[in-house]
């Protein structure tokens, strides 16, 4: 009885004592922890982030999140919670689905919906095991095809919309979102596979250097390959594009791992990446892998005391802590 006793506390002890080294040997997690649980501590009440860290004002009003925070900002809350089931996150991330739901029903289609707000309430019902929010995404969606019937009239309007803004570059990683969104809410491939194609088609008008967004047409491509994973079989085109894209990103990675010294697209980057991990030659794999750990290594290393992920620009931006929680979640 006495040495089954002693051999119960050993082995307590040991489990105890080696708690620790066990997290530190898994640095993506530890940083998903105090990286997430700072993103939920930035929360606002009604559910949704200002864009800079100190901010108070959105232009909507004391205390008013900016509108654009909500679902692109959740995500990652819902990719740490994934992986270091901290109860916090997902709390988080149902106060943010809530208030989505609840901004959608009373809006209805004007202004139109975000639509990454509705892949994200897509990725909350699986985490949430409740299909409302899916099926207030699929709902809210319909607002995008009343107004743009066809993939390529919405791909037009978000690229020349952003010309219009002098952001020249960046239309294109706005038509990706809608292309998650058109796979993720209802399925609807042959709209998604009409915007991607009349994006490609457009392709000169946003593959450019803009000094008012360096590199956003990396940006861009990098989140065109995430929307394209799903259906990168589905023409010939898509299958050059892809490799075309992830030629692109390998050739700009920088020697220190990042992405123009940009955390935004070098998250986003991470993440289109290890969607391809499998790609290619064994040589074209060796490359992808070596990226996304130097890409990763990259944004760990812009970790701030409080938890949060410096943007590589000096500032503390809850859009981009989210982008590095999903990169890193993505990477582990």
């Amino acid at each position: 009885m006495k040495r089954s006793m002693l051999a119960v506390l050993t082995v307590t002890v040991l489990s105890f004592l080696a708690a620790p080294f066990v997290e530190a040997a898994d640095p993506i997690k530890a940083s998903l922890i105090s990286g997430g649980t700072r993103l939920a501590n930035l929360q606002n009440p009604d559910g949704g982030w200002f864009f800079i860290v100190g901010d108070t004002d959105c232009g909507a009003g004391p205390g008013a999140s900016c509108r654009n925070t909500f679902g692109v900002t959740g995500l990652g809350l819902i990719d740490a919670f994934k992986i270091t089931k901290k109860a916090v996150m997902k709390t988080k991330a149902l106060e943010t689905g809530d208030a989505l739901v609840a901004r959608y029903q009373s809006e209805g289609c004007t202004p139109l919906p975000i639509t990454v707000d509705l892949s994200f309430l897509v990725s909350l019902s699986s985490i949430a095991g409740n299909a409302s929010y899916r099926n207030q995404g699929a709902a809210t969606w319909t607002c995008i095809t009343q107004a743009f019937p066809s993939g390529a009239a919405r791909a037009d309007d978000r690229i020349n919309r952003r010309i219009t803004q002098g952001l020249n570059n960046l239309g294109a990683w706005d038509a990706a979102f809608d292309v998650n969104a058109a796979l993720d809410v209802l399925g609807q491939k042959n709209y998604a596979l009409a915007e991607l194609a009349q994006v490609f088609a457009r392709q000169v008008d946003w593959d450019v250097n803009d000094p008012n967004c360096q590199d956003c047409e990396t940006l861009s491509k990098a989140n065109l390959l995430n929307a394209m994973f799903r259906v990168k079989g589905a023409t010939l085109t898509i299958k050059n594009k892809v490799t075309e894209y992830l030629n692109d990103l390998l050739a700009e990675q920088l020697p220190d791992g990042s992405w123009n010294g940009d955390t935004q697209i070098t998250s986003y980057a991470v993440i289109a990446l290890d969607l391809y991990r499998a790609q290619g030659s064994l040589a074209m794999r060796a490359s992808i892998k070596a990226a996304i750990d130097a890409g990763a290594a990259n944004l760990l290393n812009q970790q701030l005391g409080n938890g949060g992920y410096d943007d590589g620009f000096g500032n503390e931006v809850t859009e981009v802590d989210s982008e590095v929680l999903q990169a890193l979640a993505a990477a582990h």
